[in-house]
């Protein structure tokens, strides 16, 4: 049976939006099996965040932080760099 520790293959990025807009962060990697997913603010994980996009919904002051993603399987692990959310 083939296994392959995950790699990221698209880093999520910084983005800046206005308060009360829509924040997405978004990472591709490729894993053999499949590799579940845990996105973290400020190094503390987001509960059910554990897809390939992290939503923020009407962005706030409090939403401004570091956000990383653990990107693991059987193989191995990897986290992301860092992605800034920036409210104007």
């Amino acid at each position: 049976t083939p296994r392959m520790a995950p790699i990221i293959l698209s880093q999520p990025e910084t983005i800046k939006v206005k308060k009360g807009e829509t924040a997405e962060f978004r990472i591709k990697a490729a894993a053999i099996p499949d590799a579940n997913i845990q996105w973290f603010k400020n190094g503390e994980p987001l509960k059910g965040e554990k897809k390939s996009v992290l939503t923020i919904q009407a962005a706030k002051k409090s939403d401004m932080a570091d956000y990383t993603v653990l990107i693991k399987n059987s193989a191995g692990s990897v986290i992301s760099q860092e992605a800034r959310l920036v409210i104007d």
